[in-house]
């Protein structure tokens, strides 16, 4: 399997696992921060990730990405139904593109002059959203176990950490 492709499933799967496990949680654990990890919910990490997936999506086809430019849907923050319906829409969106290849990005710019606009990958944007979003997840999880929500022992980590798991249980 190619690189693009590994890292468009490696998405899509994180993206379902998420809409997993916040299709079904109340509406008030999905949005109420927890005050020992900071200001924002569940909601919030969600509605997070999913605005640089759409931002990738809107600007993949251009090869201009800019990741400054999110919608920034703030209700998706709090209707946990409504935010598994927007996670469930990007696979088939992201498997849908053809493989990208040279492109530039735009992420924590201060202003539009032309020098924050860094050169990338289709292949390297894929990893990024990837690390982005089991960042994410991990504090989703955190959040999750401290409102008493059963959640898998894997979400929330890396691939190359479970992967290594893996390995290490293997050799034992």
């Amino acid at each position: 399997m190619s690189a693009w492709n590994l890292g468009v499933e490696l998405n899509c799967d994180l993206l379902e696992t998420m809409a997993e496990q916040v299709t079904g949680l109340s509406p008030e654990v999905y949005s109420t921060p927890n005050e020992l990890v900071g200001s924002v919910g569940v909601g919030s990490h969600v509605r997070h990730c999913m605005d640089f997936y759409g931002a990738f999506l809107a600007g993949a086809a251009q090869g201009r990405v800019d990741y400054d430019a999110r919608t920034r849907q703030l209700e998706l923050e709090q209707d946990p139904s409504e935010a598994g319906k927007v996670l469930a829409q990007l696979p088939p969106r992201l498997r849908a593109l053809a493989p990208l290849e040279a492109m530039v990005v735009r992420l924590d710019a201060v202003d539009d002059d032309p020098v924050h606009w860094s050169p990338t990958s289709g292949v390297r944007e894929l990893r990024f959203l990837a690390a982005h979003t089991v960042h994410h997840a991990a504090m989703i999880a955190m959040l999750l176990r401290l409102a008493g929500v059963e959640i898998p022992t894997d979400f929330g980590i890396a691939p190359s950490t479970l992967l290594h798991w893996k390995d290490a249980q293997a050799r034992a």
